[in-house]
């Protein structure tokens, strides 16, 4: 049985048309709640129902004076095709600068022997980098690689140059693919300065865990997200039962 579909749903997807066919932009003031009443023929009650699902959805927003705005326009990481940041950000036209945070190499713990299948102890290097993109902080990343698989990588700038792109043109490691797993984490002190973040603010954690073409494992990385900048999409598909 389908899920009824409730007026205030309907009236969301209107208004958030209204958005897209007006080409409305960050910081555009959308009709109150008055005007979108009477324009579409509805209860007030229903209309501040849609605009607070547009709200929690990061399309619109309140400020303090009256009225809503258009929200700034998430980006989106598509986790269908497997890509850098680098060339997701430049496939939707977005302007990204890398800074580099941390270039060193720890010894490998048991949680990261175990995402990378090396043994405990084994030297790693250590890749910390924060992603800006459009002016605004985005994503804090680090990445973990086998340090005898990429002897000099501190002399690569690594601001400059596609991590991925390094790792296959100067190392001759090609990575094809890779494990995800999504999870909700808290701003820690160095995490809400570096992102300007607030202080315990909910954050996207994505972990990956990268294999080349022989399906080893190459790079375990963590990506924290700012959630209210970020869409994460992805595709499913029912599988039919064996019969």
């Amino acid at each position: 049985m389908m899920k009824n579909v409730t007026l205030d749903i309907v009236l969301a997807e209107k208004i958030r048309d209204h958005i897209t066919r007006n080409r409305l932009t960050e910081g555009d003031r959308i009709p109150s709640d008055r005007e979108l009443a009477v324009q579409y023929g509805v209860q007030r009650l229903t209309v501040r129902s849609a605009l607070k699902r547009l709200e929690n959805e990061g399309i619109i927003y309140p400020p303090p004076r009256s009225g809503f705005y258009v929200a700034e326009k998430k980006l989106v990481r598509d986790l269908i095709r497997f890509e850098s940041l680098t060339e997701m950000m430049n496939n939707q036209g977005l302007r990204m600068v890398t800074r580099l945070i941390r270039l060193d190499a720890a010894e490998c713990s048991k949680k990261l022997s175990r995402h990378l299948e090396v043994p405990l102890g084994t030297k790693l290097a250590v890749i910390r980098r924060m992603r800006i993109v459009e002016g605004k902080p985005f994503a804090l990343e680090t990445s973990y690689l086998r340090a005898d698989a990429v002897p000099g990588i501190e002399r690569y700038d690594l601001e400059n140059q596609s991590l991925y792109k390094v790792l296959k043109e100067s190392y001759g490691i090609d990575l094809c693919g890779a494990s995800q797993e999504i999870s909700m984490v808290f701003a820690r002190d160095e995490e809400s300065r570096l992102l300007e973040a607030g202080p315990g603010e909910a954050l996207l954690m994505l972990k990956s865990e990268t294999v080349d073409r022989d399906g080893r494992r190459v790079e375990y990385s963590e990506s924290l997200t700012r959630g209210d900048r970020c869409i994460f999409t992805n595709i499913l598909t029912r599988r039919e039962p064996s019969s």
